[in-house]
């Protein structure tokens, strides 16, 4: 897997970035930096499998690995059964951190990058974690119904493991 053109649009904003995991997806991670007071992830590689065609971005606190094991869960199950922008998927379980409630995920742009990383194939989404009742509402009412709601609840890049719904 060349990560190199990921990287080139990535590190001008993420900082020099790692390999977090190599398998059965590679992930990139990249620091906090004065700008940015949160670590950011990215799957390299699965906008090469045909049924994807996107990478995955998401964010979380230092010395966290649920973003990873998060990235490469909903990377597996994309790249078996294709992914939409504005997905909602169930988990089945809480993020890999004790007693989280947030057991799925909605696919949405990456609103908190600059035009230099959302700009240019592959497009990235951004892994959004969420509450078992936010995953069935967005079924109901749509995925940007719930990324309105999240976006009225300020609920920023990174989210806490432990956070309450907000639908």
């Amino acid at each position: 897997m060349n990560t190199a053109p990921l990287r080139r649009r990535l590190e001008p904003v993420w900082g020099p970035l790692q390999v977090a995991a190599s398998e059965p997806w590679v992930i990139l991670a990249g620091e906090p930096t004065d700008q940015r007071g949160w670590c950011s992830y990215s799957t390299a590689g699965l906008s090469e499998v045909a049924a994807v065609g996107v990478e995955l971005v998401a964010y979380g606190p230092p010395d966290e690995p649920w973003p990873v094991e998060l990235l490469a869960e909903v990377a597996g199950f994309g790249a078996a059964f294709g992914l939409q922008a504005y997905q909602a998927l169930s988990l089945g379980r809480g993020l890999p951190c004790e007693d989280s409630p947030l057991t799925g995920v909605l696919l949405l742009p990456p609103y908190f990058e600059p035009a230099a990383v959302t700009t240019g194939a592959p497009a990235l989404w951004w892994v959004v974690p969420c509450t078992t009742s936010e995953v069935e509402w967005a079924v109901l009412a749509g995925g940007r119904a719930l990324e309105a709601a999240m976006f009225e609840a300020d609920l920023g890049p990174v989210p806490s493991p432990h956070r309450l719904p907000v639908v």
